[in-house]
């Protein structure tokens, strides 16, 4: 189901139809729709996965933020994510993910904190080195040395 999001939307909705407060059935169908770009879809859907009690887990809010941002709300999408980024300190995407809407809107500052948060959890994570070597690029700047960053 998961590489056919077609699929998982139409087993997500009969399973939403038997069991209508399950958040995870809504945190499903919210991903199909993002996948295949229904972002307003995707974004109503993920909205109701948290009300349903989807309000603890970063993956909701880093779906929804992912559509918000696509749907234009770029504010609003980096603060889902940055939400994301706090529920689950071990998980590097979120930060990763932040890191590249901050670099997309040229917000090279904001940007560098969300570098200096996913080196903490892997500094050797592929995605983030190109991620830092895109800042420097991007910002002009050398990416801090640990002693600096952690003074940030």
């Amino acid at each position: 189901v998961m590489d056919r999001p077609e699929e998982a939307v139409k087993k997500a909705d009969e399973l939403i139809a038997k069991l209508p407060g399950t958040w995870q059935l809504y945190m499903l169908k919210g991903w199909a729709l993002r996948t295949m770009a229904k972002y307003d879809e995707g974004r109503a859907v993920l909205l109701e996965a948290l009300k349903k009690g989807g309000e603890e887990y970063s993956e909701v809010y880093n779906e929804l933020s992912l559509c918000e941002y696509e749907c234009g709300e770029k504010e609003l999408a980096k603060e889902y994510m940055a939400i994301a980024a706090e529920k689950s300190d071990k998980e590097i995407t979120f930060p990763c993910n932040l890191a590249m809407m901050h670099m997309t809107d040229g917000e090279w500052e904001p940007m560098l904190h969300s570098l200096i948060e996913a080196r903490k959890i892997d500094r050797e994570d592929p995605v983030l080195l190109d991620l830092i070597r895109r800042y420097e690029e991007g910002s002009g700047e050398k990416f801090p040395s640990d002693e600096v960053a952690d003074k940030l």
